[in-house]
């Protein structure tokens, strides 16, 4: 199991049985080039520093949602106050700022979504946060703000974007560092195991082997199992996870040639990422009017057929494209 740590000013917690997020990582099949090559459309997913203090530095993930917002997880913004945090616009995603067209932007406010009632954790509905910018924006990615989806996302297919630490079929050794994609299918969307409260806003996936060798007990690492919420058992090519660094990027579905965020991440059950592994995500809807407020543009509230949206995504990545991510410290 992994740990799951929510940052506060000075401490970090530990909540036993979960742990934050990182970047992205693959089946070897679909592999680290692929990977790259599929995130390489969203450069309006973009990289949170953190400065925690004391020389410890943090990576997050968030996503351009306006000319002055960003929008990720509540818990990569409680480590100190807005001068802790930076926000590298990256375009071609290798984690190299390029001079003349990439640049790093100062944040000017933090909304940080309210906490459960009671035991607020990563599991409570509520991971969401919305940064404010400072400065302009690099010129290319003026028009490149990424739309919401408030309606169901059960069973289709979406698509993770994230920095952080990275790997094929399991997290390498050392930090990612470059925005890498991949794909799974939203197995669940409600409190799943975690029963905590508002958790019904969680959307959960889970990271199948496609050679099925990795958890001889369950077969195919299907861990959100067939039943009560009939997970697929079976791997996509471009089958993917999240890991640390990944924390608050965005989970995408594609609908009439866009992509929309529904969700943002927030943790996942394995340290090393590995098969098997259950990425949970903070559902965006809950908050449309804080998010509209800060100049958010969500879709429609119009279900999407599954069935449709596989079709549509699978021709986009047969193009090259896709996407995933959590925190790391």
């Amino acid at each position: 199991m992994k740990y799951t740590y929510k940052l506060f000013s000075a401490a970090v917690v530990c909540l036993a049985g979960l742990s934050p997020v990182q970047a992205v990582v693959v089946n070897s099949g679909f592999g680290a080039v692929a990977a790259l090559a599929a995130a390489s459309p969203f450069s309006n997913v973009v990289r949170i520093n953190i400065d925690n203090g004391g020389g410890s530095f943090g990576v997050c993930t968030g996503s351009l949602i306006s000319a002055t917002t960003i929008l990720t997880a509540k818990h990569c913004t409680e480590s100190g106050g807005v001068g802790n945090y930076t926000v590298d616009f990256d375009r071609n995603g290798d984690g190299i700022l390029q001079s003349g067209i990439d640049q790093t932007n100062s944040i000017s406010s933090i909304f940080r979504a309210p906490d459960a009632p009671s035991n607020p954790n990563l599991k409570d509905g509520t991971d969401l946060a919305l940064l404010t910018l400072s400065g302009l924006l690099p010129n290319w990615v003026n028009s490149l703000f990424q739309k919401l989806w408030d309606g169901s996302v059960l069973g289709s297919l979406v698509t993770m974007v994230g920095y952080g630490g990275q790997g094929e079929n399991s997290l390498q050794s050392g930090p990612g560092g470059s925005r890498w994609a991949a794909q799974n299918v939203a197995d669940k969307v409600g409190a799943a195991g975690f029963n905590e409260p508002n958790s019904a806003n969680i959307i959960s996936t889970d990271f199948d082997n496609p050679v099925g060798s990795g958890f001889p007990s369950l077969g195919t690492g299907n861990t959100l199992g067939a039943s009560p919420v009939d997970s697929s058992p079976d791997a996509l090519s471009t089958e993917g996870t999240t890991a640390g660094g990944d924390s608050g990027g965005p989970l995408l579905i594609e609908l009439n040639n866009e992509w929309l965020i529904a969700g943002v991440l927030s943790g996942g059950t394995r340290g090393d990422s590995g098969f098997g592994d259950i990425s949970w995500w903070t559902g965006v809807g809950n908050y449309r009017t804080q998010i509209e407020a800060a100049g958010g543009v969500f879709y429609s509230n119009t279900v999407p057929e599954p069935g449709a949206l596989a079709l549509v995504v699978l021709a986009l990545f047969a193009a090259g494209a896709l996407g995933k991510q959590r925190q790391m410290n």
